[in-house]
């Protein structure tokens, strides 16, 4: 699975989504089934930092992270 985040626009706020991610790919010991990777603009950047799940965007805030990694990430890794 690959999770590209888009750290063009809002570099602080991608900063604290990288961080989040990376901390529960490690927590949930998914570090071999997952890609973390950066991109410099998924072109969606209006409301928050934008994340490719595979072929899907999503814009998330540093607040609402682990919801998407919750309802996204690990329902696609079982």
């Amino acid at each position: 699975m690959n999770i590209t985040v888009c750290v063009g626009c809002g570099s602080k706020e991608s900063k604290e989504v990288i961080d989040t991610l990376e901390h529960l790919v490690s927590l949930h010991e998914l570090t071999d089934k997952i890609d973390l990777d950066e991109a410099s603009c998924l072109g969606v950047c209006t409301e928050g930092v934008s994340v490719k799940l595979d072929e899907e965007i999503y814009t998330i805030t540093p607040s609402t992270t682990k919801d998407f990694f919750e309802e996204e990430v690990l329902s696609r890794s079982e």
